[in-house]
């Protein structure tokens, strides 16, 4: 049995190669400010910071959440320090959610401990938090400016079984409150070999150098896979963004400028931050030669999740970076890894081919404009698509034909071991040993020339969601979040107001448009100074995934049960966009029957 420590340590202790460089951004400057650990450096530090968490009553089981301000050298530390007390972390979207969904994921996991930092205080409500919980609130800055901590030795390293969780992710709340998904150690070898295997292609002794930016922070499956990963190998070093900045592409083109021969520098991103790059340049903003950055950029792994790639993005790399994408499919709860594009073939166009092949399917008259999102894992992750996947209805775990859509389901090491404190919600998600709660519609095509894998396109999603900056955000989250804006802001009395909400591919083929419809009681008196000021206002109050790109007055179809009929909104929305000559990027397509 594998010695779970000594895993994530070996590649630690006594090495003197980098591990991580942190760039941290200077709010007056806009300069990165680079601080750099070696591997042996950062373990001492690390094991500082199990010093400070034991202090703190964190023991093997304990569940902690961790609430910083930004991507931070704290995090990542606490992060690696947990595996050598047996703790667990508990991840917060730090850019998105409420003191509500906060106060959630702290009640739900038994929480006790957040730790934080200092720049928190002015993006937090802990006087409310304080107010409403017994953990423990432990300001990492304030705790280490005041205490000096001993790193713990090796005798203190608790024993851990590849069972064990590792860490809580929650999902975005496709229907009301997130699930918290407990990943474990053996979730996250699994996820380190398909990477390194499959994805990477590496053999004994080649370097890589992988680019670690997670710009969107809820992107906490990718940050903490890739950090993993880095750990479980020798050579690799982190680079840790505070958060994103213009000057982000600067220090991207010095790594990839400095790549040593037989390395790789992987750049884990989102196709919005491709949108960034192409203003950049049109507004002649780039703070490096565009020819320049194209040139190293085309010789880097552009690795992108978290929403499916389309041809618009493609087109858009391709142009600025002189290069194709590497896809990375999955969900919170496996860990993000389900299948990739395969690095072969990016300089002779078989991927290219690969991704026309998608953008250029119909079956029975009807264009199914398919995104790639590769294939799966062989030996570590199996993918089939399914016609139903509800126990008892027609076509039940029945597999679609090539071409034909259906719902993925997928089995594997990588699969999560199941939703924190909710048996029920976990044994709902598996069918037959397969993870069923994906929620997504795609299609297949064979691998190659007789073989077994298959070439996965991606063509919609069954659940009510939008994607907005790579994140997922539920219409009933939105929704929720709108109604109380219009009321709170326009005096509104409660039940007075109603909004329902759909994602359009309006503006782009890859992010969604919040189109808002609104349902006012007293629409004579009140719609006249909501129309005028609804947008500007909504825009600068609420979160980002609420923020409206259009809205629209009228009524709200429903069933006689009081549910929404999303359907019947999109088509109306869908004529509404018609009327005004907006041309949609990409529809969205009809749900499997």
């Amino acid at each position: 049995m594998e010695n779970v420590t000594t895993a994530y340590t070996a590649n630690l202790v006594g090495k003197s190669s980098i591990f991580v460089n942190y760039l941290e951004l200077n709010p007056s400057s806009k300069e990165y400010v680079r601080t750099s650990y070696s591997r042996a450096s950062f373990f001492t530090l690390v094991c500082r910071y199990a010093a400070m968490m034991k202090a703190q009553g964190i023991v093997k089981g304990s569940r902690a959440v961790h609430l910083f301000s930004c991507n931070t050298l704290h995090d990542l530390a606490l992060r690696t320090a947990s595996v050598l007390l047996g703790s667990v972390p508990v991840t917060v979207n730090w850019g998105a959610d409420t003191t509500e969904r906060i106060l959630y994921k702290i009640s739900k996991t038994g929480a006790s401990v957040i730790f934080t930092d200092g720049a928190s205080a002015d993006k937090f409500e802990f006087s409310k938090i304080k107010l409403s919980t017994t953990a423990v609130i432990c300001n990492v800055d304030e705790v280490f400016e005041a205490g000096n901590f001993e790193p713990i030795q090796e005798s203190e390293f608790v024993s851990l079984e590849g069972s064990d969780v590792r860490i809580i992710i929650f999902t975005s709340g496709t229907t009301g409150d997130p699930k918290g998904v407990e990943l474990s150690y053996d979730n996250y070898k699994c996820n380190a070999k398909s990477f390194t295997a499959f994805l990477l292609e590496e053999v004994g002794g080649v370097n890589k150098i992988p680019i670690f930016n997670v710009v969107n922070p809820m992107h906490h499956t990718n940050s903490t896979s890739m950090t993993d990963w880095a750990l479980r190998t020798s050579t690799s070093t982190l680079n840790l963004f505070s958060q994103y900045s213009t000057k982000y592409w600067k220090c991207v083109n010095e790594v990839a400028e400095g790549r040593a021969e037989n390395s790789e520098v992987i750049m884990p991103l989102v196709s919005r931050h491709f949108d960034f790059l192409r203003d950049l340049v049109s507004g002649g903003k780039l703070p490096v030669e565009p020819a320049v950055l194209e040139e190293n950029l085309s010789k880097c792994i552009l690795l992108l999740g978290s929403a499916p790639v389309g041809p618009t993005t493609v087109q858009t790399i391709q142009g600025l970076c002189g290069t194709l994408p590497t896809v990375r499919f999955g969900s919170t709860e496996t860990c993000l890894q389900v299948m990739g594009t395969p690095k072969p073939g990016v300089a002779n166009g078989e991927r290219l081919a690969a991704f026309k092949r998608g953008w250029e399917h119909s079956r029975n008259g009807q264009d199914l404009c398919g995104y790639y999102i590769g294939r799966p894992h062989d030996g570590l992750t199996e993918v089939i698509i399914v016609k139903n996947c509800e126990k008892g209805k027609d076509g039940y775990m029945v597999e679609c034909e090539a071409g034909e859509p259906g719902l993925l389901v997928v089995k594997g090491g990588n699969v999560m071991k199941g939703y924190v404190s909710d048996p029920a919600a976990t044994a709902k998600a598996f069918e037959e040993g397969w993870y069923v709660n994906l929620g997504d519609v795609c299609f297949y095509f064979p691998a190659g020339e007789g073989g077994s894998s298959k070439d996965v396109y991606w063509l919609s999603r069954e659940s009510n969601l939008m994607i907005r900056g790579g994140t997922n955000y539920s219409y009933e989250q939105v929704n929720a979040e709108l109604t109380s804006f219009l009321e709170k802001e326009y005096h509104l009395e409660k039940g007075k107001v109603e909004v329902a909400v759909v994602g359009l591919k309006i503006d782009s083929e890859h992010e969604d448009s919040c189109c808002v419809t609104i349902s006012l009681f007293d629409e004579d008196a009140d719609r006249e100074r909501v129309e005028a000021t609804f947008l500007d206002r909504a825009k600068a109050s609420v979160s980002k995934g609420a923020k409206p790109t259009h809205f629209m007055f009228g009524q709200i179809p429903k069933t006689f049960k009081g549910s929404i009929l999303t359907k019947d909104l999109v088509k109306r929305w869908e004529a509404e966009v018609e009327k005004k000559g907006v041309k949609q990027t990409r529809k969205k397509k009809p749900r499997v029957k």
